[in-house]
């Protein structure tokens, strides 16, 4: 995963990252979203980068494309909850999300 072009020029251009980022965010009056950021990554423009790395293994007669996708929707509404619950918290911030398959050893 390190080897990967793309995540290092992240990590090369950030101010901060931080790996394992814990959060608790409060979305209602009844209703609490907690969570672990695999890898959150500050940008000198103030971004946030948003990673989830994935190790799900291709199944039984399913492409590369395939899988990807099905990360991409099994796995998106949860990188939406975390956008929103940083968005909340640190208001103003830009905030893109990302799903990393190491099985894949790219973004998808």
């Amino acid at each position: 995963m390190l080897a990967n072009g793309e995540l290092q020029e992240l990590c090369r251009n950030a101010v901060w990252f931080q790996p394992e980022f814990p959060f608790s965010w409060p979305k209602a009056a009844r209703e609490w979203c907690e969570g672990v950021i695999d890898l959150l990554i500050e940008m000198t423009d103030g971004a946030l980068y948003v990673i989830d790395w994935k190790t799900n293994q291709v199944a039984l007669n399913e492409s590369a494309e395939q899988l990807a996708q099905h990360l991409r929707a099994q796995y998106l509404p949860q990188l939406e909850t975390y956008r929103e619950a940083l968005q909340n918290m640190m208001a103003g911030r830009n905030i893109e999300i990302a799903i990393y398959s190491t099985v894949l050893g790219r973004f998808v």
